[in-house]
């Protein structure tokens, strides 16, 4: 059971996720977008850690604050592969810049 108030660790690197696998990764956000199809609307954030991209998927959802280019953050959830590893609507825990952590 992971804990909502602190971000596990270690990490595993990106390009180690599988699909159908539940895992921990970490990197920086390098894009954020909101898209809206038909009647629905996802929240997509990628985030990198030097080995590969994983694209965060937040279904529902339009946006989520703190998420921004360079941000630092650890997610936690099942791969699924689309056109890059995507984790949808993942456990996550944005880096305060002081060296704390928030929880989302």
């Amino acid at each position: 059971m992971l804990d909502p108030f602190v971000a596990p660790t270690p990490t595993s690197r990106i390009i180690a996720a599988r699909p159908r696998t539940r895992c921990v990764v970490g990197g920086h956000v390098i894009t954020q977008a909101t898209k809206c199809r038909h009647d629905a609307v996802e929240f997509d954030v990628t985030l990198t850690d030097g080995t590969g991209q994983l694209l965060l998927a937040f279904l529902g959802r339009r946006r989520i604050h703190g998420f921004k280019p360079g941000r630092e953050a650890t997610a936690a959830g099942t791969v699924v592969m689309n056109d890059i590893p995507t984790m949808l609507n993942p456990q996550y825990w944005l880096h305060i810049d002081n060296g704390e952590r928030a929880r989302g």
